[in-house]
């Protein structure tokens, strides 16, 4: 015998549910899918072949730019740097968060992280 609460829950019907290619999320709301297949993790388009490579080293950098009173403010920020190809890098989330176009002064010289690498080296010392 069910319970009564389970026989009495309300069920709605001819409704639409929208389903991430990538992770199987649900949503309700048909652009609040897309957005998230766009920054999903399970995404190939947003995976890097850095990820887990010996080369890449998480450091900070100094960044300084002017404030309102006419100062110069130096503050610094994380970064990722490849040793093998000797350049700055940063990662696909900083693209989809429009980093890149909201602080251009930011990533000046780095590059995005890419998906396949000739360098990478994943030697875990096994």
């Amino acid at each position: 015998m069910l319970p009564l609460n389970i026989l009495n829950m309300k069920t709605i019907t001819n409704t639409t549910i929208y389903r991430c290619e990538h992770c199987n999320k649900l949503y309700q709301i048909g652009s609040a899918c897309i957005k998230h297949e766009l920054k999903c993790d399970h995404n190939k388009e947003n995976w890097t072949a850095c990820t887990g490579c010996v080369f890449l080293k998480n450091t900070t950098k100094d960044l300084s730019y002017e404030n309102d009173y006419g100062y110069e403010v130096i503050r610094q920020s994380n970064a990722f740097f490849c040793d093998a190809k000797n350049i700055g890098l940063y990662p696909p989330k900083a693209v989809h968060k429009d980093l890149i176009n909201r602080f251009p002064n930011s990533f000046k010289g780095e590059e995005r992280m890419p998906t396949e690498c000739s360098l990478r080296d994943d030697d875990f010392g096994f």
